[in-house]
């Protein structure tokens, strides 16, 4: 825009320039004016009214350079005027540029420096951020650090009493199953001792039931051998010229109704024929005569035999 108004000035200049030029012409030409003119008498009344022709010509001539050379002025002095306001509004023009590009400068400057100021403030901004999330995170760091060292001095504490109830726990288990295991012990040893006693106090009168037993057993065995013998003597015939002094051990098996099934002579009654006749009289005796007493009964049983009571 500056530019284009320079440029009109320029020319406006120029145009007044070659106005003032024109006009110096014309009136260069207006000082010298034509050559004059001599009056010459004449009597002539075409020759005057060509005359008064000519100086109206002249006349009209003449006014019309003055009206051009007014003309000429005027549009000489508006051009020039239209130059000195064109001259001027190009200054203002310039000053305003001027102003305008130092208004600019200056926006520009203030913007560079606002701008520096807003990196400069964002930075700070941003390294007070950046140390507020520094501290942050550091302040989280210590609060977990601090946290995880509560956390494990809280399960060091519990691990400790967790062992401490544990052992005591395990102390009175030991201790209950030591005291039980001894009051077990001490039980068994007294129930052992009960249980060893009873049964030497059951033996004891098993043995002396027995020993009692055994010996009414004997007793009743000794009467049943005699009754033995008794019946034997009664079906045993003498071998001729056999002596009649004499013992011997018989041996009997028999049945649980007396029925001998069997018969030894275990000590030999002194001869062939007395150990035959022997043996002859207690199958002939057969069946045997029962104790009295069943448990005195026995199916292998051994006798003295003699042929008479002396043996008895």
């Amino acid at each position: 825009m500056f530019e284009r108004r320079s440029l009109i000035a320029a020319v406006l200049l120029h145009v007044v320039l070659f106005s003032l030029l024109f006009i110096g012409t014309l009136f260069h030409r207006k000082m010298n004016g034509p050559p004059p003119v001599e009056a010459v008498l004449v009597a002539d009344p075409r020759a005057a009214r060509a005359e008064q022709l000519a100086k109206q010509q002249q006349e009209e001539h003449q006014r019309q350079l003055e009206e051009q050379q007014q003309q000429a002025a005027a549009e000489a002095a508006q051009q020039q005027a239209e130059a000195q306001a064109a001259a001027k509004q190009a200054e203002i023009d310039r000053q305003q540029k001027a102003q305008q590009e130092a208004e600019q400068k200056r926006v520009q400057e203030q913007q560079r420096k606002d701008k520096e100021a807003q990196i400069k403030a964002d930075a700070e901004r941003k390294k007070q951020e950046d140390e507020r999330k520094k501290a942050e995170v550091e302040k989280q760091r210590q609060e977990q650090e601090l946290k995880k060292q509560q956390d494990e001095a809280r399960r060091q504490q519990e691990a400790e009493q967790k062992r401490i109830e544990d052992e005591k726990r395990k102390a009175e288990a030991e201790a209950k199953a030591k005291a039980e295991a001894e009051a077990k012990a001490k039980a068994e040893a007294e129930a052992k001792a009960k249980a060893e006693a009873e049964k030497r106090r059951r033996d004891q009168l098993q043995q002396m039931m027995a020993a009692e037993q055994q010996g009414r057993i004997q007793q009743a065995q000794a009467s049943w051998g005699q009754v033995l013998s008794a019946r034997i003597r009664k079906f045993w015939i003498r071998p001729p010229a056999s002596p009649t002094d004499f013992q011997c051990q018989v041996h009997m098996t028999l049945a649980t109704d007396g029925t001998v099934q069997s018969v030894q002579i275990t000590s030999s009654c002194g001869s062939a024929p007395l150990d035959r006749s022997v043996e002859a009289a207690v199958l002939k005796a057969s069946p045997m005569p029962l104790p009295p007493d069943p448990s005195a009964f026995v199916s292998d049983i051994s006798i003295t035999f003699c042929p008479g009571a002396a043996c008895q």
